[in-house]
Parts: C-alpha cells; sequence; structure tokens
C-alpha cells in the first residue's frame, strides 16, 4: 500500500505542470551559463516555423527519428530536439546518443528547461510528458500514439485522461482511432483531433525491403532458409513474453519455422520492475 501510495505521488508530481515549471526555473537559474544561444546560431528564425521534438527518452525518440529526419531537410521549418534536465545529458549514454548522430548540445538538442524561451510554434513528442505545458498556449501540441499493441504512448488506458493537454494525436490508422475513442468514452474525456499518421518507423522498413536479401540475412544468421516468424513483444505486465513465448517457440518447432525476437530496448538492460524484463 505504501509502495502505491509513493509511486502515486512520483507520477503526480513527474506529470505536474506546475512542479515542472518549478523545477525547470531551478535549473534555469542553476545553468544560466550554459543557456543556449539559438539566435545567434541560426537556429532560431522568425520566417521559420519552429518545431520542437521530444527527445529525452531516447527508445521513444527512435519512433520519431524518421520523421525528425525528413523534417530536416524541409528548409520552411527548424527543428530542435529537445532532451532532460542537462545533468542527465551528460550522462555517457546521452553523450554517446549525440556523438553517434553527430548533434551539437545546445544547437541541436537543447534541455526542456529552456521551452519557455525557445517558444515552438509545434511541439511533438511520442509519450505524454510535461514537457509540453511548458511551452506557450499558441505552440500546437502533438502527442504521437506510435504503438500498434495499445495506445502507444501509455499501456495504462486510463492515461488517455492525460492527452486532453494536446491539440492533436497523431494515430497509426483507423484501429487505433476505435481505440482512442473507446478509452475517451470509457474515462469520459474529450479527445483532441485525431490525424491518422501512419506507423512511422514503417517508411523505413518498406524502403529497406527494396534491396533486403532474405536469403543472405538467413546464412548471415546461421539459420536454415525456412519461413520466419518475428516475435515482437512490449515490455511490462502487459508483455506476451511471460505468457506465450514457450507455445511460440514450441509451435514454430513443429512446423520447422525460423523464430527471431526482438526486444523492447527497456527489457535489454532489465530496467522495469516486472518479470518480463
Amino acid at each position: 500500500m505504501v509502495r502505491k501510495c509513493v509511486y502515486k505521488f512520483y507520477e503526480y508530481a513527474f506529470r505536474s505542470k506546475y512542479v515542472r515549471c518549478l523545477i525547470a526555473y531551478a535549473y534555469r537559474k542553476y545553468y544560466s551559463s550554459g543557456a543556449p544561444d539559438l539566435s545567434q546560431s541560426g537556429k532560431i528564425n522568425k520566417k521559420k516555423t519552429i518545431i520542437a521534438i521530444n527527445a529525452s527518452e531516447l527508445y521513444q525518440f527512435g519512433h520519431l527519428k524518421p520523421l525528425y529526419d525528413a523534417l530536416v531537410t524541409d528548409f520552411s521549418c527548424v527543428v530542435i530536439l529537445v532532451g532532460s534536465n542537462p545533468k542527465k545529458m551528460q550522462l555517457p549514454e546521452y553523450q554517446k546518443f549525440l556523438k553517434k548522430n553527430q548533434y551539437t548540445l545546445n544547437k541541436d538538442v537543447v534541455s526542456y528547461i529552456w521551452l519557455s524561451q525557445i517558444k515552438p510554434d509545434i511541439f511533438i513528442e511520442a509519450a505524454i510528458s510535461p514537457y509540453h505545458q511548458l511551452c506557450p498556449d499558441k505552440t500546437i501540441k502533438i502527442l504521437v500514439a506510435h504503438g500498434v499493441s495499445s495506445l502507444g504512448f501509455s499501456k495504462n488506458h486510463a492515461h488517455i485522461k492525460n492527452t486532453v493537454t494536446y491539440d492533436y494525436i497523431l494515430s497509426t490508422g483507423p484501429y487505433q482511432e476505435k481505440a482512442l475513442v473507446l478509452a475517451a468514452k470509457k474515462y469520459k474525456v474529450q479527445l483532441p483531433g485525431i490525424l491518422r499518421g501512419g506507423f512511422i518507423r514503417g517508411d523505413a522498413l518498406a524502403k529497406a525491403a527494396k534491396t533486403f536479401n532474405p536469403h543472405t540475412f538467413k546464412l548471415q544468421c546461421g539459420l536454415k532458409d525456412n519461413p520466419t516468424v518475428v516475435f515482437s513483444p512490449t515490455w511490462g505486465e502487459f508483455s506476451a513474453t511471460a505468457k506465450w513465448i514457450d507455445s511460440i517457440v514450441v509451435l514454430c518447432e513443429e512446423l520447422a519455422l525460423n523464430l527471431l525476437i526482438k526486444l523492447h530496448p527497456l527489457m535489454l538492460h532489465g530496467r522495469t520492475q516486472w518479470e518480463t524484463a
């Protein structure tokens, strides 16, 4: 009971606009000398649309990276990635991410604490966070419901109540839109506008399929040239790995199928409290 109460407190504090504004203010005061001068770098241009994309959690940004890569080629807009607090952005994992993608800190990627100064025209993120509430009222706030196994931004459909602060939800298609509508009806909330954007990462798969050689791939993996099943379970207590994996392995053996299992990043490092990690 105590543990549940503590979790609820942290969840409330994390999602609270006022708590986040207070934390951002404290960080700005402490890191005032490290404020990004985006106007000098040519990043902020009043004649262009300023688009901010949440990249504070790397595994979530992975769903939006194809969109980011497309937007940076559009000369009518300026795209800025929004990271976590300055302290977390100095961690080795985040620094590795910056180096790998050749992103410059305080130019391509800035901390969320400066959002109120950047004043983006559009803010996009792949999971519900309080960051979008730090933007001005005029900012168009878009939530990308990226997954197809649930509402995308959460495994708990009760979190549909937290979508009311967005202007739009970008869904993967009509079936996910149906799930959004049903969740909103159950929890009695008014949904933002729904845009059918499709599965963003699917574009990369469709492009790669043109040159992909499955026979060579199987040879490299040491697999037989049999039909192949890809199993990509989600994380958490909703994951299919706990109850389904044994049945799937047995069935693939009986049907002489190759089985490839692609784990979610949260499951690879064992950072969640659930047995599926």
